[in-house]
């Protein structure tokens, strides 16, 4: 079951066009469905209680979930609120000398991630990393301009699953480059050009499931880049083959 988000559509008519079975099409209007009457002694079937932190939306989806039992389907990632730079909450260093002139102190923002263990921590002048979005789910030029946002604000490019464009290296600032279970666009080049690897063993959006890239975004340069011939739904393993447990875990570590 499909359900859209009527207030993030913006009728561009994509999913029409990728449907395989020509499933979806343009409706005049769209009939709210309602919930059968009823009774089980808390009133009404569909009755919810208004106000607080529940979304006409989520409880329509929660619903729906109660009545086919699946979860809901959406492309383009999570509906739920993101955070904001208004969610971060800054530690206040209550033994530090008193400033004199609070307008004269430098807001430093320097970061540096493996400080007690790595031979080569990262460090970052801005504590907010670009997240890992790979090659074929965006296009490149959305990676280029991410990689020069990434390098004004002196911050790390994470260059999600599907390989490592030349691009992203010249142009970013710091590069962390992922080691997924698929392997898909995986060198030893790309770990010799990073500075920092990152280890993947799952996605926060889609826990225990993998990643996935429609046929329509597999494109002849997409496909060469990964390896793989164009025009082909790409399902991505979500376990590492060759990690079974703690004990691989170290060994991969050390292969790394």
């Amino acid at each position: 079951m499909i359900i859209c988000d009527a207030a993030l559509c913006t009728d561009c008519a994509k999913c029409i066009k990728a449907c395989p079975t020509d499933a979806l099409k343009f409706a005049d209007a769209v009939q709210a469905a309602s919930a059968p009457g009823g009774s089980n002694g808390a009133g009404p079937t569909g009755a919810r209680l208004t106000g607080g932190g529940w979304a006409s939306a989520t409880v329509r989806e929660i619903q729906e979930k109660a009545r086919t039992g699946k979860h809901l389907v959406r492309g383009c990632g999570t509906t739920r609120r993101l955070p904001t730079f208004d969610d971060l909450v800054l530690l206040s260093a209550g033994l530090s000398r008193m400033p004199v002139d609070t307008y004269r102190e430098d807001a430093v923002t320097r970061t540096v991630l493996g400080a007690r263990f790595a031979k080569k921590p990262l460090i970052v002048e801005t504590p907010i990393m670009i997240a890992p979005m790979s090659y074929g789910a965006i296009s490149k030029e959305a990676k280029i301009a991410l990689s020069k946002g990434s390098a004004k604000v002196g911050t790390a490019m994470n260059n999600g699953e599907g390989g490592l464009l030349p691009e992203e290296v010249e142009h970013s600032y710091r590069q962390i480059v992922q080691v997924c279970p698929s392997r898909f666009g995986f060198s030893l080049r790309n770990l010799e050009l990073a500075d920092a690897i990152e280890l993947v063993f799952g996605i926060g959006a889609k826990p225990g499931l993998s990643g996935h890239l429609m046929a329509e975004k597999m494109s002849a340069e997409v496909a060469a880049f990964r390896g793989l011939p164009p025009g082909i739904d790409l399902a991505s393993h979500p376990r590492h083959g060759d990690i079974f447990g703690a004990d691989d875990l170290v060994v991969k570590l050390a292969e790394l």
